[in-house]
């Protein structure tokens, strides 16, 4: 979950850049820019990570049976094979992340939104 939130605010932090640079760009365009970089960061995490594990067990598969005897489990090649196998925010990122990326581009226009207000009156 921390990489979501790291997601969230690199998102808006983008945004917020195009925004300030780009004044020409409307809350609509703001919404669709925060949503679709979060979109792409969340799925290109889950699936970037899920390749690397992937290769990480591929190692220690020294036959290339696709499975394990035991002479190629190790220690790290149980940490690996945990990691890949308790993965659930990889599997369902499909599922989850427009609806991440929604809340979260509709969050970050209240905030702007905010922002302006609280700008004008100080």
């Amino acid at each position: 979950m921390l990489y979501y939130t790291v997601f969230i605010f690199f998102s808006w932090i983008v945004t917020f850049y195009l925004s300030k640079h780009y004044n020409k760009y409307s809350l609509r365009w703001m919404f669709f820019i925060s949503f679709i970089i979060l979109l792409i960061s969340i799925n290109l995490f889950a699936f970037s990570s899920e390749i690397y594990l992937e290769y990480k067990l591929d190692t220690f598969d020294l036959d290339g049976s696709g499975g394990f005897t035991p002479d190629e489990e190790t220690l790290e090649q149980q940490k690996y094979m945990r990691a890949y196998t308790s993965g659930v925010g990889r599997q369902v990122a499909i599922l989850l992340s427009p609806i991440i990326s929604l809340t979260s581009a509709f969050l970050y226009i209240l905030i702007f939104k905010l922002y302006v207000k609280v700008s004008k009156i100080g």
